[in-house]
């Protein structure tokens, strides 16, 4: 204690020294520890603001690429808010263009109201808002479920209406047929009576010598050439209804058929409407309103156009136009065809008279290919259906690139399979057809085409849906 009394002593004469030597020794202190604590937190500062650094390395090498319609929009640099704001119209655009895309294409495909999704019932529809595409050949309040005091006599009404719609698109295409054999004999009649009368004034053909007999020959045979010349320079290509698969009249077979049947009928029609389209336009090229006469013009004569798949659910009827259920695979493999024996019935569920539920269908539906099909792959799907048929013309042979280009620029038709065979004018010639004087060849054709569901489906009766496995919203 005497020992420490003299520090306390010292400590107490010297206060101020000693307090500011424990304070300096306490700051030393402090000033370690809080030394650590502070480069601790300042190394996690340099470290967030070096990942924000990279961050805005990245962002100022940030790519951007979009596909577009025309070309594609590329970019490089920092992402900013003008660039946003660049890319937010672009993508805009890119939904327009989709849109538009949509539009064009079920308008090129036949679709009456391509503007609107999903295909407007029949209350909007008969409003008259459509002004081109597909239609239907009776009122569109029969279809796809008539009402039952309408369904007994639809199929009369459809096929009345099917048979003047196959005439007014044939003599709208300006097709024709050789002058008839009553119209050829009348004229060859008057040519002798001529030629031996007034020419030779002689009383009958028995008058005449060996000489002017072979002279009458000869008249004759030129009379009737000159009698289907001028038959044929009145015409832009030789087609009659009998090229296509037409139904009989149900009035006269007493046959009965469904409702699917009457919509294949239909489809059948929508395809040889686009057949002819493509005839019309390979025979008229860059000029449609000039007319060419069918010794000139490419495509010579529509000789058959027959669907290689029936209608599903379409049951059987008479074997034409419809009947069948092979659907869907343009190799027409495994078709079927109806019988003739006048026992279909109608369907069960046609629901007659009941109003069926709008289709369920997507447009964004990815399709998937099957090449051992054919070789576009194509088959029938949520989105479209593909119904093959057999096209068979006589053509002038150098000009049929002018039939292939106007059938590709047709409604999504693709050829599958041609042959060609070269055949003779000059025979041709003697049932009637002028061809003219340049080859020809008869060509046969198996084509594909894609009909959207979007706007077909609206229209289906119900076995027809049935069989493709279309369902009603809400079911």
């Amino acid at each position: 204690m005497e020992k420490i009394k003299p520090v306390l002593d010292w400590i107490k004469a010297h206060m101020f020294i000693t307090l500011m030597g424990l304070l300096i020794i306490a700051f030393i202190a402090c000033g370690w520890y809080f030394s650590g604590s502070l480069n601790q937190d300042l190394k996690s500062q340099v470290d967030s603001r070096k990942q924000l650094f990279q961050k805005l390395d990245r962002a100022s090498k940030s790519s951007v690429s979009l596909p577009l319609t025309e070309g594609s929009f590329s970019a490089n640099g920092t992402l900013n808010k003008s660039l946003l704001e660049s890319l937010e119209v672009l993508s805009e655009k890119m939904s327009t263009d989709v849109v538009e895309a949509r539009k064009t294409a079920l308008a090129h495909n036949g679709d009456p109201y391509p503007d609107q999704f999903p295909h407007p019932n029949f209350n909007e529809r008969s409003q008259g808002t459509a002004t081109s595409g597909k239609r239907l050949l009776v009122s569109e309040s029969l279809f796809p479920s008539p009402p039952s005091n309408e369904r007994e006599d639809l199929q009369n009404k459809v096929h009345r209406a099917l048979m003047q719609a196959y005439a007014t698109m044939l003599a709208g295409a300006g097709a024709g047929q050789p002058p008839a054999v009553a119209d050829v004999e009348k004229q060859l009649i008057g040519a002798r009576s001529n030629f031996i009368q007034a020419d030779k004034r002689k009383g009958t053909e028995a008058d005449l010598t060996s000489a002017e007999k072979d002279e009458l020959t000869n008249k004759l045979s030129a009379t009737r050439l000159q009698f289907y010349n001028e038959a044929a320079s009145k015409i832009r290509f030789y087609g009659s209804t009998n090229a296509f698969q037409l139904p009989d009249n149900p009035f006269q077979t007493k046959i009965q058929h469904s409702l699917g049947e009457l919509y294949g009928w239909h489809w059948d029609w929508w395809i040889a409407e686009d057949i002819i389209s493509a005839i019309v336009a390979a025979n008229t090229g860059d000029n449609p309103d000039e007319f060419i006469p069918v010794q000139h013009a490419p495509v010579k004569r529509l000789v058959s156009l027959r669907s290689l798949s029936g209608t599903p659910g379409a049951g059987k009827g008479n074997g034409k136009g419809g009947g069948g259920s092979t659907f869907g695979n343009s190799s027409g493999r495994n078709r079927t065809r109806g019988n003739s024996g006048g026992n279909s019935k109608p369907a069960s569920n046609q629901n007659a008279g009941g109003p069926l539920g709008e289709p369920q269908i997507s447009m964004d539906v990815a399709s998937s290919n099957d090449f051992s099909v054919s070789f576009t792959g194509r088959q029938s799907n949520e989105l479209y259906d593909v119904r093959p048929v057999e096209l068979v013309v006589v053509i002038e042979t150098a000009e049929l690139p002018s039939l292939v280009n106007a059938l590709a620029r047709q409604n999504f038709i693709t050829i599958t399979d041609l042959t060609l065979q070269p055949t003779s004018a000059f025979d041709a010639a003697e049932f009637g057809y002028m061809f003219g004087d340049q080859p020809i060849s008869l060509v046969t054709m198996r084509l594909e085409t894609i009909w959207f569901r979007k706007w077909t489906a609206a229209w289906m009766p119900q076995d027809v849906r049935d069989a493709l496995g279309v369902k009603s919203k809400g079911t």
